[in-house]
């Protein structure tokens, strides 16, 4: 058999172009892990916008509703007031741990798992 040497420059030429691959390789990758995210929350805004819009317009009937009825149309919204901050202080306490955790863990699956797999 003959010993075939290899000269350093080639060597050297691969391992640039190897580098510059895998550094290519890295910026696609982060950019389809960012985009999927950017995606995904441009995506869920545009649903949590118009649910968010008809909530609140609800909760303007409801409050008129609830006036009509006591009375006093204050008396609604002071009621329909109470109730958000309820539900505000509840989620606070209650649920922002797993809030926290269910954004990480879906940050954490977007970035760093493939998704082709």
């Amino acid at each position: 058999m003959e010993n075939k040497i290899i000269p350093i420059e080639e060597v050297l030429i691969k391992v640039e172009n190897y580098s510059k691959t895998s550094y290519h390789l890295a910026k696609l990758k982060s950019l389809k892990a960012t985009t999927s995210v950017a995606s995904t929350l441009i995506l869920n805004l545009c649903i949590a916008i118009p649910v968010m819009m008809g909530l609140g317009i609800l909760a303007i009937a409801i409050g008129l509703w609830l006036g009509e009825l006591l009375g006093k149309y204050y008396y609604g919204f002071f009621i329909m007031a109470i109730v958000f901050l309820l539900i505000a202080f509840m989620v606070a306490f209650f649920l922002s741990k797993k809030i926290k955790t269910s954004i990480s863990n879906f940050l954490i699956k977007y970035l760093l798992h493939d998704r082709d797999h």
